[in-house]
């Protein structure tokens, strides 16, 4: 017990000088840069809750015997491990986004998903539109591919093609 209480002690002394050290630099930082920071900690709030949501929909899932690990993604959408949803969202002023695969997040740049955007959209088909998008992750961005688990068939690949159709239109 008396462990838990210095380990206690000692995160909020350590968040204390965080906060000092913050506060400190914050009167020398312009506009952008304080905008920057509140795009940033909106983000790692956000992350705070997504991980707090997956630890209680764990504990339901072990709490009903299940043994699995609960990610309420197959049971929401009704369908295989593989199947994910896919998400993009837009970043504070415009400046990025946010790609989200099951319960991974990815930051993506403007330019990125515009690219991206450009695949689905050209392509003459849906099989040649997810060949490449995989391609282009693999060459650009390999850590999507590796941290949401894509496949070149797979239906996580297929669900960021009609996500990317859906929701943004390229002007002419």
């Amino acid at each position: 017990m008396a462990k838990s209480k210095n380990t206690s002690k000692t995160k909020t002394g350590r968040r204390d000088e965080l906060l000092k050290e913050l506060r400190s630099l914050i009167k020398d930082i312009d506009e952008e840069g304080l905008q920057f920071l509140i795009e940033q900690s909106n983000v790692i709030l956000y992350n705070m809750k997504v991980d707090e949501l997956n630890k209680q929909a764990e504990a339901v899932g072990k709490s009903r015997g299940s043994g699995k690990k609960a990610t309420g993604t197959a049971k929401s959408t009704g369908g295989t491990a593989d199947e994910a949803p896919v998400e993009i969202l837009s970043g504070h002023f415009g400046r990025g986004y946010t790609l989200v695969i099951g319960n991974q997040r990815k930051s993506m740049d403007q330019a990125e998903v515009f690219a991206m955007v450009k695949i689905a959209q050209k392509a003459k088909s849906k099989t040649a539109a997810t060949e490449q998008l995989y391609n282009w992750l693999d060459r650009f961005r390999d850590d999507v591919i590796i941290d949401c688990g894509l496949k070149p068939k797979g239906s996580r690949i297929d669900a960021l093609y009609t996500k990317l159709k859906e929701q943004f239109t390229l002007k002419q």
